[in-house]
């Protein structure tokens, strides 16, 4: 009989759209890159309210699901279409492959090896990410990279820091222009790695505190979006990655995501893609002119892509720059429910913004220009 790869198949594979396809997506999100949330195994027998106990990660050639408080390791992708249709390994395989755009013949003869169960990976929080560039050239923080987090976003604790696969550059400069610094991956709607940008602990300030790794990934992507779910109905925008991270601490409804636009200039491709997600859009950029700037030309971007429900967040004031990782979850949740329409703020702007600011914002993003961007 023929035969086909198995590792073929996996690598069309959207955990998430599987898991959604299963119908047991309805209350599960992206965190970095894992998927996070109650047990949805129609046999699990515990606490459907325990947003803890569910994840799913990579384990290195495949997805694996594990229940950490009932069910414990529910195996790899065709193991969770058995366990839902109940049908055989054979079944779940034809089944996997029809959905993935890849069918193939049922009486081919379908490889009977499984991974090998791994009840531990989700206790290595230093396995490697899948890197666009040499992963060779990326190991796990430092002490003293650790003791700089924890004083510049004392808010952010180190789990949710090792969920977002925070690590270290290496190598001479030459090779990666990252080295010596705290790297963060960046993650595209599909949870896909498609860049990194690194922070340096030199308090030199000729020296750029962030750089992006190479590649035009950054017009197009919106970290943290990956994070959406069927019932995700706004997305939070934030300028830095620490503000991105620290807001998947603070309470927010189930409903709304953290996104960060990777500086404070919003391209229009990330508008169009904000569009595409048909998501209500916060946007909670930092508070001093140049935040206050960034919020009108992200205004002004977001309505010429047909992006209409926009409000404004307010963090602070002009003379006192306040972000989202530095006011913390009370602060900020309070701004927040306090959020108000992004045109009644810009109506406000010539009240306190200088006027030369205002008159040069409005002639270069004019507020009655016309929607000229596909959505």
């Amino acid at each position: 009989m023929n035969t086909f790869d198995l590792d073929q198949i996996r690598s069309r594979i959207d955990p998430y759209e599987l898991l959604r396809h299963l119908g047991l997506a309805d209350h599960l999100r992206w965190r970095g890159r894992e998927i996070h949330g109650p047990c949805p195994m129609p046999d699990h027998p515990g606490d459907r309210d325990n947003h803890g106990a569910f994840a799913v990660y990579w384990a290195g050639d495949h997805w694996r699901a594990y229940c950490f408080s009932h069910c414990k390791s529910l195996g790899d992708e065709f193991e969770w279409v058995e366990r839902v249709y109940r049908v055989g390994f054979k079944e779940a395989v034809r089944l996997v492959a029809e959905w993935v755009g890849q069918p193939i013949d049922l009486d081919a003869e379908v490889p009977h090896h499984r991974p090998a169960p791994d009840p531990h990976a989700l206790a290595q929080p230093e396995r490697q990410p899948e890197w666009p560039m040499d992963p060779g050239l990326f190991g796990p923080l430092p002490p003293e990279a650790w003791q700089f987090l924890r004083q510049r976003y004392p808010v952010i604790r180190t789990e949710t820091w090792m969920t977002w696969d925070v690590v270290w550059g290496l190598g001479p400069w030459m090779e990666n222009p990252l080295t010596q610094r705290i790297v963060f991956p960046i993650f595209d709607d599909r949870a896909r790695i498609v860049g990194a940008v690194g922070r340096t602990l030199v308090p030199d300030p000729k020296a750029r505190k962030f750089k992006n790794a190479p590649g035009s990934w950054r017009r197009h992507t919106i970290h943290g979006l990956h994070q959406r779910a069927d019932a995700t109905e706004r997305i939070v925008l934030v300028e830095g990655l620490p503000d991105c991270i620290a807001l998947n601490q603070y309470p927010l409804p189930d409903t709304v995501i953290g996104g960060s636009i990777l500086g404070t200039a919003l391209t229009e491709e990330q508008a169009v893609l904000l569009k595409r997600h048909h998501l209500g859009v916060d946007l909670a950029l930092d508070s001093d002119l140049a935040g206050q700037q960034a919020i009108y030309r992200t205004g002004v971007l977001l309505h010429r892509a047909g992006v209409t429900d926009i409000r404004v967040v307010q963090l602070g004031t002009l003379d006192v720059k306040a972000d989202v990782a530095s006011v913390g979850p009370g602060q900020f949740m309070a701004a927040w429910r306090n959020a108000i329409a992004w045109d009644t703020w810009a109506d406000t702007l010539p009240d306190h913004l200088p006027p030369a600011v205002v008159d040069d914002l409005f002639a270069r993003y004019p507020r009655s220009q016309p929607d000229a961007r596909p959505s």
